[in-house]
């Protein structure tokens, strides 16, 4: 990255953070939670399960430990909490449901759960926050 970024060129880095919370993930319940994924996931998809490794979660010192030898960090937010994990369950359901009762016009809802996530991500929870973004600069 910092080969690629001209002198003050700009790095954005947005992950999920490594909270609290961290281990309610829905993007990671396929690892955490097997059996309740396969109940509730699987059956109501005409997808067949697939295999996923677990994503990580980064704190903001692991982000400020791998960044800072090459970059002047701008700026740190730490958004999200319970609106944007809800948001990504139910947009995995409405999904999988849909298809399911063969409903037409679902855009409608998955645009809903897509605008509570958003609004989630502007509030800055802290420590309890479900995604971390850093802003940084490359030195010149």
């Amino acid at each position: 990255m910092y080969r690629v970024l001209t002198p003050q060129g700009i790095l954005l880095i947005a992950t999920p953070h490594l909270g609290p919370f961290a281990f309610m993930d829905p993007l990671n319940f396929r690892v955490r939670f097997p059996k309740f994924y396969t109940k509730v996931f699987v059956k109501l998809s005409d997808r067949k399960q697939q295999e996923s490794a677990i994503h990580k979660h980064y704190s903001v010192a692991m982000l400020k430990n791998i960044v800072t030898p090459f970059f002047k960090i701008k700026y740190i937010s730490r958004g999200g909490f319970f609106l944007r994990p809800l948001g990504i369950l139910l947009q995995a359901l409405v999904d999988k449901g849909a298809r399911l009762l063969k409903i037409q016009h679902i855009d409608l809802l998955l645009k809903c759960t897509y605008w509570l996530q958003k609004i989630d991500l502007l509030v800055d929870y802290g420590v309890i926050s479900s995604d971390v973004e850093i802003t940084c600069e490359r030195a010149k």
